[in-house]
């Protein structure tokens, strides 16, 4: 479902099996580092960040037929042992990203929550509607961060969450995937259609529409440096180096996509609803299938 990288060696896979997989050789073998059956967490750990090569977080939903509140995950020994934090979550977790080890947040169904200590406490941001659902967020600070909630519109803060103002000039009808890469260009998906600001959201351009795609296959958009990619439900991978997206799929990538994570302009993996995990060390180009 999720994975996390460091460097083009130590990678962290998130899956919903209710592990944690860990590879010190840029994913050519795994270990195991967290079996929530075995642990009694019963988890499908959707979300997984590791914000340095010690630190980091994973969350996700239950399993089918569980009740317990939902345990948020934290390691500070690089995955050798994860810790569940109190208080534990009542509601499925969308999206974690930290800033550092102790700046992050963290979403779900209808919330919002903020920790400024590693995830010891937790504080419920104030959201701009009451209903809402929201695929995912991106905070560029302590202050200034972007919330897509689909069908409400799409929000921005510069007060870390405090007040939120509508981007009406945003004329996409479910915008639910963000990416900035700074305070002023940022990519969102809407509708399998992706849209570019270079001017902090002032004004939009559609770069790519998706022809004969449905809602929301969009899954994840990613970049590194200048060169973006996103990933789409049906196997699909779009990259862009100049300002253009073109398709760079593989044949032999069937299943669906959910995330991509890229550590420098080469190399990357590609996670889903799939047994394995798919990796490129040419930018997109090519991709090799890697067992867990």
């Amino acid at each position: 479902y999720d994975l996390s990288a460091v460097d083009s060696n130590r990678v962290w896979a998130s899956c919903a099996d209710g592990r944690i997989y860990h590879s010190e050789d840029g994913g050519r073998t795994w270990s195991v580092q967290y079996d929530g059956i075995a642990d009694s967490t019963a988890a499908e750990f959707d979300y997984i960040e590791m914000f340095d090569a010690e630190n980091g977080v994973a969350a996700g939903d239950l399993f089918p037929g569980k009740n317990d509140p939902l345990p948020i995950l934290r390691t500070r020994d690089g995955g050798q042992t994860w810790t569940a934090q109190t208080p534990a979550v009542d509601d499925e977790i969308y999206s974690v990203q930290f800033l550092d080890a102790n700046t992050g947040w963290i979403n779900g169904y209808s919330f919002l929550a903020a920790t400024t200590n590693g995830g010891n406490t937790w504080n419920e941001v104030t959201l701009p509607v009451s209903e809402f659902y929201p695929y995912n967020f991106q905070f560029l600070s302590q202050n200034e961060g972007w919330l897509p909630l689909n069908y409400n519109g799409l929000y921005h803060t510069t007060d870390g969450g405090n007040t939120w103002s509508e981007i009406t000039s945003f004329s996409g009808d479910y915008p639910s995937e963000v990416y900035f890469t700074d305070s002023n260009t940022g990519y969102i998906s809407s509708n399998d259609i992706i849209y570019k600001t270079t001017d902090g959201g002032i004004s939009w351009t559609e770069q790519v529409d998706l022809p004969g795609y449905s809602d929301f296959n969009i899954k994840a958009i990613d970049f590194n440096n200048n060169n973006g990619w996103f990933v789409t439900l049906g196997g699909k991978i779009y990259r862009t180096d100049t300002g253009t997206w073109s398709e760079v799929s593989s044949s032999v990538i069937a299943e669906d996509i959910t995330n991509a994570y890229f550590v420098n302009e080469t190399t990357g993996w590609v996670i889903g609803y799939m047994e394995n995990i798919w990796k490129t060390v040419d930018g997109g180009y090519t991709w090799i299938e890697q067992t867990t």
